[in-house]
């Protein structure tokens, strides 16, 4: 579980370039977090708890 630092605020595409070394993943915090996200910009807000999933395992399984 990730709580989101005010540097991500409606940039889910940052979160997703510092934890998976690429903007284009950001879709993947949606999917993990559905009930939470709705709206995938602007439902990232500071202080939110977020699911997210580790990189290897993403990787793994997108590369699958």
């Amino acid at each position: 579980r990730l709580i989101l630092d005010k540097i991500y605020e409606n940039k889910p595409h940052l979160l997703s370039y510092d934890l998976y070394g690429t903007p284009r993943l950001w879709w993947v915090f949606s999917m993990r977090n559905k009930d939470i996200i709705k709206d995938p910009i602007y439902d990232f807000k500071t202080g939110i708890e977020i699911f997210v999933t580790e990189k290897e395992a993403l990787m793994s399984v997108l590369n699958a």
